[in-house]
């Protein structure tokens, strides 16, 4: 992961490969009309997450917050120049997506199901790219885009909150939580809401700032990590073994877990991005740069993968001996995942590098009196 500055960070490259493969592994075991779709349970406490991988959005979620706490760690923040490089990262492969689908929808008939754009007519795309700003329509997984450019515009006043005040993100953590409840309490469910809307992913997001904030305190401190994940294995068993994301689908759950949900993947996620990124020094080497390439490209693998992932799940149960047990199935699932790297490795740099190029530098240095809070006019004073 290189910042525009230049600066690289290995460590949270390797934790954008481990998300990408979350959700492939997903959406390949749940998501396609295969004999271990929809709530199959994982066979070992270790596999739960994957079981339920689309808390891989939640891991990339809490990852940009971090990123971007660490990139602005004691600077000013250039909020034009922010939005442009933001949108020069994300948009030209969701707009070649966007095109690749709606020719699609003009190749095939209306009546004919594809896996990706399930038969809208071009219309219909249309306007659900256009409702996609807002709500939960863009597709390919697009919709994360949607929530990642709603946290873009709370931004500037994030960073405000944190300046006025470091502990008033915790009170902004509490508000979303509290918000979910009453949300829930009217309607009886928060669901879409939590998983699809920065009403839910605002928590992730924050808790990445707040992980990086505390990065002295998470630095090698391996036995909280393992109380942690074992803590967080047990809580997603119970949660899968209920029935899970799938049980309801695709109806809301009204399972009342989707009001702390978001918050307790985003605390989670924050402390271990946090304790990979400060606890070690990452060297160079044929696993650590396969890795890091995979990290690299995740941003093409998820917007490509649902060309793939379901056709790849649907041979495979075909072909592969014992995919009923999930365990297989996840094998089955990461030997598809290599197949689409090198793809996803192409797109990237065809598609996203290029325009790297037009990147602005949107940080830098603040005068050492406003880093501590203490205005030049104030320091003068004194």
């Amino acid at each position: 992961m290189r910042s525009t500055s230049g600066q690289y960070y290995p460590g949270l490259d390797h934790l954008r490969a481990l998300a990408a493969f979350l959700v492939f592994g997903w959406h390949f075991t749940h998501g396609g009309p295969v004999p271990y779709g929809g709530g199959l349970s994982a066979d070992f406490l270790i596999l739960v997450p994957f079981d339920e991988g689309h808390c891989g959005v939640a891991l990339f979620m809490t990852l940009s917050g971090y990123l971007f706490a660490k990139l602005l760690d004691g600077k000013r923040i250039h909020y034009a120049n922010f939005v442009w490089n933001r949108f020069i990262r994300l948009a030209p492969l969701l707009i070649v997506i966007f095109v690749v689908n709606g020719t699609l929808i003009a190749l095939h008939p209306t009546t004919h199901r594809i896996d990706v754009v399930s038969g809208l007519s071009l219309r219909e795309y249309i306007k659900m790219l256009l409702t996609g700003f807002i709500g939960w329509t863009w597709p390919n997984g697009g919709w994360s885009i949607t929530v990642e450019m709603h946290f873009y515009l709370l931004f500037p006043m994030i960073l405000w909150l944190k300046r006025q005040w470091r502990q008033s993100l915790v009170c902004v953590l509490a508000g979303s939580v509290i918000l979910r409840a009453v949300l829930y309490a009217i309607n009886g469910e928060v669901h879409f809401l939590a998983y699809g809307t920065i009403i839910g992913r605002i928590d992730q997001f924050i808790v990445g700032i707040i992980a990086f904030d505390n990065r002295h305190l998470i630095k090698q401190q391996h036995g909280w990590l393992i109380v942690l994940t074992v803590g967080f294995l047990i809580l997603y068993q119970y949660y899968g073994s209920s029935g899970g994301f799938w049980r309801y689908f695709p109806s809301p759950s009204p399972d009342k877990i989707w009001i702390v949900l978001p918050t307790i993947e985003g605390a989670y996620f924050g402390f271990l991005i946090s304790y990979y990124d400060n606890s070690f020094r990452f060297r160079r080497g044929v696993v650590s740069d396969l890795i890091t390439k995979i990290g690299a490209c995740s941003y093409s693998i998820y917007l490509l993968h649902p060309y793939v992932v379901w056709p790849a799940a649907r041979i495979a149960a075909r072909l592969v001996p014992g995919i009923h047990t999930f365990a297989v199935a996840e094998l089955a699932a990461l030997g598809c995942f290599a197949l689409l790297v090198p793809v996803a490795w192409v797109s990237y740099r065809l598609i996203e590098c290029p325009f790297a190029r037009f990147r602005r530098k949107y940080s830098d240095r603040k005068p050492s009196a406003e880093i501590v809070g203490v205005t030049a006019k104030e320091l003068a004073a004194q």
